[in-house]
């Protein structure tokens, strides 16, 4: 899978990522609605028809209104009333929640696609030492009912370890400022943190473990990208008003 992304990464100016990383959002979609309820396969076939149609062409008229429009009949004509409006609007939350992803693209056509391959490359940094300190030194914990192992020790030991890598990566090789890159660090563990509970907090209602079984031994691609979701949205925003 590494080696698929860094091959469509550094291909980034034609048109192979921008469809590689759709994948990853409409396959993201996929998992996020199933873990919803939304199990009918023609109900998954309108959210995947029209969120390809949001990612690839967002600036259709129109396209949300008639994706909207689609869901209100489908809730109308269920004859489980109160479970087709919760089922269907969480779905379509988290649709929209998962097509944040498209703001990858934004960032690569910003800064390139070193930049973009750095700036994610935090949140790893940011999991790998929370979840060290947190296993070596935590006592105190962030949301025992969602996710037991994650403590503050090793929150704010993530953060200061992704801020460190962002003022290597961010700022001594790739140039750019080092207010910039500071931010950038602490986005990394922050919202990368949160992202990751959120998506915990569905699995653990949906009484699963891993988002899908689609990368064997590692879950599904929610989880591979959990972090990024939220994270890449507020990078383009800081990059761009620090530009």
């Amino acid at each position: 899978m590494a080696i698929i992304f860094l091959f469509f990464l550094f291909y980034s100016k034609s048109a192979y990522f921008n469809y590689f990383w759709g994948f990853i959002a409409l396959s993201v979609i996929l998992e996020a609605i199933n873990i919803a309820g939304i199990k009918k396969k023609f109900e998954q076939c309108i959210f995947i028809l029209f969120s390809y149609i949001m990612y690839f062409f967002p600036s259709l008229p129109m396209i949300e209104y008639f994706f909207l429009l689609t869901l209100v009949i489908i809730i109308l004509k269920n004859s489980n009333y109160k479970e087709a409006l919760s089922r269907i609007s969480a779905a379509f939350f988290l649709t929209h929640y998962a097509l944040l992803l498209r703001y990858g693209r934004s960032i690569i056509n910003e800064k390139g696609a070193l930049f973009f391959l750095s700036s994610i490359s935090l949140i790893w940094f940011y999991d790998i030492f929370a979840f060290y300190f947190g296993c070596r030194f935590g006592r105190h914990k962030i949301a025992p009912n969602i996710s037991p192992k994650k403590s503050f020790e090793g929150f704010f030991a993530g953060i200061f370890f992704s801020t460190l890598a962002s003022i290597v990566l961010i700022w001594y090789f790739l140039n750019s400022s080092l207010l910039l890159a500071i931010i950038m660090g602490i986005l990394a563990g922050i919202l990368g943190h949160i992202g990751d509970i959120f998506e915990s907090s569905w699995k653990r209602k949906a009484s699963l473990k891993d988002s899908s079984n689609l990368i064997p031994g590692h879950g599904g691609i929610w989880d591979r990208v959990d972090g990024m979701i939220l994270l890449l949205p507020a990078y383009i925003f800081i990059i761009k008003l620090l530009s």
